[in-house]
């Protein structure tokens, strides 16, 4: 296994990201991204990047490439129209972020910004131009959450309740912003209750780092619980990691937090070998030695991590390979809740719940998006 030294912050990470990029393109479509094939090879490179969140951490690299085919000039207006309103919008979150949270602290909520709200609260403005962020995530104690939306909805955040169950969610119904463009999620927990090994929100807030955003006070978590998080998030939730699924967006997050906050590789490992998700953990470093291009990433000695790095890169270039990881998947679980009367009672009273019910299927008749690619 990696040491967190090898993966420390990389400054070209924007670079890094483009050459593999390039590399998947030409790995699994030669012919379509040959020279000569300007338009089909931008075409594809926009979207892969857009698909795995880092087409505007790329595109300052994209307009200064060498050894890739000219980029037509529709190609170079829309990067430039993409990196202005990832700007403007990441603006729009931060704004947000320091309202909502000043909001919060006056009715003495305690609120931990996670995941890119994190990034936001720490590097405010200089988050704006590499990282695209989809809402905003807060973690209150359970106890404070219904207070919380509360708060969120007296300055106009429009609640969607048409499914919370507090054992079966992680984070209350979206709270949508009332432009309509972003949003807040309000979390209680961040991983199953079965998962507390991996991430246990006392400790998040026993553990917190306090900074200063705007006229107040934000809570973020300690370096190890972010790292934790971030892969918790990549490979455990929603099975991500028996389906193959890796977005390259985390590379940015990885090689950031491995070299700003100094978490402890051994400390996080030992929590998933706990958990019994060693392989998760040791496939992510593999995939992000790949990525980012830390040592000897070919090497078909590194056993199933590599194996596994190998299948999510074919997933990444033709999501249509999906379907056989989760077709897998889907009757390993079905196998397992036959197993153990347990988790079978769990599911029937999960979808004895007509609004439980009909969330359930619904999340899973999505999967079938990727059947139809």
């Amino acid at each position: 296994m990696k040491s967190l030294s090898e993966f420390n912050r990389i400054a070209d990470t924007g670079e890094r990201l483009f050459c593999y990029l390039c590399r998947l393109l030409r790995s699994y479509n030669r012919a379509e991204v040959a020279d000569g094939h300007a338009e089909m090879f931008w075409r594809m490179l926009v979207r892969l990047s857009s698909e795995q969140l880092v087409l505007t951490a790329i595109a300052d690299t994209a307009f200064k490439a060498h050894d890739v085919p000219d980029m037509p000039d529709d190609v170079a207006e829309l990067l430039q129209t993409l990196k202005d309103a990832n700007r403007n919008r990441n603006r729009r979150l931060l704004a947000n972020l320091e309202e909502g949270n000043a909001k919060l602290r006056v009715a003495g909520i305690k609120a931990v910004a996670v995941k890119g709200a994190a990034f936001l609260a720490e590097d405010r403005e200089g988050a704006a131009p590499w990282r695209f962020f989809g809402d905003l995530d807060l973690l209150v104690r359970s106890q404070d959450l219904h207070e919380a939306v509360s708060v969120l909805e007296s300055i106009g955040y429009v609640a969607n309740r048409t499914v919370y169950h507090p054992h079966h969610h992680r984070h209350y119904p979206f709270l949508r912003h009332p432009d309509g463009d972003t949003g807040i999620d309000v979390h209680t927990r961040l991983a199953g209750f079965h998962q507390t090994r991996l991430l246990d929100p006392d400790s998040f807030f026993q553990s917190a780092v306090e900074l200063s955003i705007g006229s107040e006070d934000i809570l973020i978590p300690s370096a190890n619980n972010r790292m934790a998080h971030l892969i918790v998030n990549a490979q455990v939730l929603d099975y991500r990691f028996e389906r193959r699924l890796f977005r390259l967006r985390d590379a940015l997050d990885f090689s950031d937090l491995s070299g700003r906050s100094g978490p402890d590789l051994s400390e996080i490992k030992q929590r998933f070998e706990q958990y019994g998700s060693a392989e998760a953990i040791d496939a992510y470093l593999a995939m992000m030695g790949r990525v980012l291009g830390i040592g000897n990433t070919d090497r078909p000695a590194e056993g199933k991590a590599y194996q596994w790095a190998k299948q999510a890169e074919s997933v990444i270039c033709n999501p249509r390979k999906a379907r056989f990881y989760i077709m897998k998947h889907w009757v390993r679980m079905a196998l397992a809740h036959i197993a153990d009367p347990r988790k079978m009672q769990f599911l029937i009273a999960r979808l004895s719940d007509p609004l439980q019910r009909a969330e359930f299927i619904g999340k899973r008749t999505s999967y079938l998006r990727i059947f139809q690619r």
